[in-house]
């Protein structure tokens, strides 16, 4: 039985990797997505000034 108790935390923290994992790609992406639209930006007003 205590065997069995085990194997559900591991899986617990697996999963809770996972997730941590899956908001580090969501931090990840944002912060692509707002460096490309600042480079936008940059861009955009270099070529109009």
């Amino acid at each position: 039985m205590s065997s069995k108790i085990i194997e559900t935390k591991k899986e617990r923290e697996s999963i809770r990797d996972k997730e941590k994992e899956r908001e580090r790609d969501k931090e990840r992406e944002r912060d692509k997505v707002y460096k490309e639209k600042e480079m936008d930006k940059r861009a955009r007003s270099a070529s109009e000034g």
